[in-house]
């Protein structure tokens, strides 16, 4: 048993690891970025798992591109694209409306 836990927590950290190297790519070349790749940079920012997948969901609905919704964390924070998201305040061009655009 003990073999089996060790084994599941170096998969873990491993898989984890490969997450994070992935954010850092992205990071380096946001042209890169997936719905996958939001869907990870949700989770690191303390974005509740169901809200996550809404958040996805809703990105795919509008037909966000990923590129766009990573400069939006970028700018602003993953909590805030998620809440954003579940308010219906974003609007079909990718800004939030009601706002004024800097």
């Amino acid at each position: 048993m003990k073999l089996r836990l060790q084994s599941l927590r170096a998969r873990l950290s491993s898989a984890l690891g490969r997450d994070a190297r992935r954010l850092r790519r992205v990071a380096r070349h946001p042209e890169l970025a997936t719905h996958a790749d939001i869907e990870l940079l949700l989770r690191a920012h303390g974005v509740v798992e169901t809200k996550v997948w809404a958040a996805i969901d809703q990105l795919e609905q509008l037909g966000v591109s990923a590129q766009l919704a990573w400069a939006f964390v970028m700018e602003y924070d993953g909590v805030e694209l998620a809440d954003t998201l579940a308010s219906g305040a974003w609007d079909a061009t990718g800004s939030r409306a009601g706002l004024a655009e800097a």
